[in-house]
């Protein structure tokens, strides 16, 4: 029924609710609810919607005799007051029932919650991938905010206007980087944030009064020759911290102590990669933190220990990376939230993923980033079970046949240091501890690109 309809019949319920999508055709019982004995998956998960609050709108293909909805009955001789076919609004959790025969009908969903619903209904088709614990889903794409009139309209001019220098700024820099001296490497990148509208908006230290950082020592926050520990949900991630500490980045796998040194533009990459979800390669040259942090004195490493990106709502299992990390050097875990929360990429992908990313980026007029810096955490079992630095660089098979792709299972105060790490990330960015691993997420990758096709 078009909008045009909906403003004419005086016996439209409710005009503000024209329907936009036709969601799903329906059946009634022949008496009773809808229950799972008369309605399939996709209608079910339509009604569990619906009783999560949104409104909807019903449409009878045929003028029922008697039909209950919102407690209000018809009959036969209420018929002047419906509509044929009948459109009426369901506030959320409606009973609706019937009564002598079965009526086809349609559920209409306005177009400002179709998002909503097609978010719910996604949800549901990969809940093998929540948690089972918490419940969490860390690899369901954030569900982005409603845009107000004004970003509808202005969105594409801003995203158009913004490209062209953008693409010029970060190629100019990432092409001169390796002849920058440290300072203007890092003042450089906040021209990145500026262009975006990126803002750092938020820092604290966990534990420390509001407006006291300045009176905190400097082995409170990280510096040269320490590890920063960070979630893993955008490519802001990278760029935020080389801006701020000019870091040597890391990528990590799992159950493996064993890392690769990445540039700042494969780091940045990485979150929009499939690579985070393959495993170092024979020929890769592989190294461990502790000889990187002798390589690099002067600056800090930064490791994203949970080895693939998430939409920020867990914390996946940590890599045993970590557990090479000398006792004098500290890990400082750090937590990045972005508002809007969709900022964050926990699906790879190719081309579409990329652009869909940068469409984000350019076409909202800001982001913000919320910081939270944690306590330093000593490695107490210290390089013991890491690869001796005198190894230096080897390849991945090398490091397999020393026993650093598989280092089986871990000992209680190994397994103790990396729980620290990762209780300490959770708390700061309200999230929770999930069992779910990186082939968890291979699974769900696939699922989700067969799903896309």
């Amino acid at each position: 029924m078009s909008a045009d309809r909906s403003r004419k019949d005086p016996k439209v319920a409710d005009s503000t609710l024209t329907p936009d999508v036709v969601v799903a055709r329906f059946q009634t019982p022949r008496s009773g609810s809808p229950s799972s004995t008369n309605l399939n998956r996709n209608q079910l998960r339509l009604f569990r919607h619906l009783a999560r609050g949104t409104t909807a709108v019903l449409q009878f293909l045929q003028t029922p005799t008697n039909f209950t909805l919102q407690n209000r009955s018809f009959d036969d001789s209420q018929r002047s007051q419906i509509a044929s076919p009948v459109l009426v609004a369901i506030p959320p959790a409606t009973i609706l029932s019937t009564t002598n025969r079965r009526y086809s009908f349609h559920i209409h969903i306005p177009i400002t919650q179709r998002h909503s619903y097609e978010t719910t209904v996604t949800m549901e088709k990969f809940s093998q991938f929540r948690d089972r614990g918490s419940g969490i889903s860390p690899f369901m794409p954030s569900p982005a905010p409603d845009a107000s009139l004004p970003s509808r309209l202005f969105g594409p001019l801003i995203f158009l206007l913004r490209l062209p220098f953008f693409i010029l700024y970060t190629t100019t820099y990432f092409l001169l980087l390796p002849l920058l001296p440290s300072p203007l490497r890092k003042l450089l990148l906040w021209g990145i944030f500026a262009l975006t509208g990126t803002w750092w908006s938020d820092l604290q230290l966990d534990g420390v009064k509001r407006g006291s950082l300045s009176q905190q020592p400097p082995s409170r926050i990280p510096r040269a020759g320490t590890v920063i520990a960070a979630n893993f949900t955008s490519p802001l991630d990278a760029v935020y911290l080389a801006a701020v500490w000019d870091c040597v980045f890391v990528q990590s796998f799992p159950n493996s102590q064993q890392v690769r040194k990445l540039s700042l533009w494969q780091a940045v990459t990485l979150a929009l990669s499939p690579r985070q979800l393959t495993s170092a390669g024979d020929n890769e040259k592989l190294t461990t933190i502790a000889q990187l942090l002798k390589e690099y004195p002067t600056r800090a490493i930064a490791v994203f220990p949970e080895c693939a990106t998430t939409n920020g709502k867990g914390i996946l299992p940590l890599s045993p990376s970590l557990l090479t990390v000398p006792s004098s050097a500290q890990i400082f875990p750090l937590s990045l939230r972005y508002t809007p929360v969709d900022d964050t990429t926990p699906v790879p992908g190719g081309v579409k993923v990329w652009w869909g990313f940068l469409w984000k980026l350019l076409a909202r007029p800001t982001h913000c980033i919320r910081i939270r810096i944690g306590e330093g955490v000593v490695n107490t079992v210290g390089a013991a079970n890491g690869v001796s630095s005198s190894h230096g660089e080897a390849s991945g098979a090398d490091l397999r046949r020393r026993g650093g792709e598989n280092d089986g299972d871990l000992t209680a105060e190994e397994q103790r240091v990396l729980d620290k790490v990762a209780e300490t990330l959770a708390r700061l960015g309200r999230a929770k501890r999930v069992g779910l691993t990186v082939e968890d997420k291979k699974n769900f990758v696939k699922a989700w690109e067969k799903r896309r096709r």
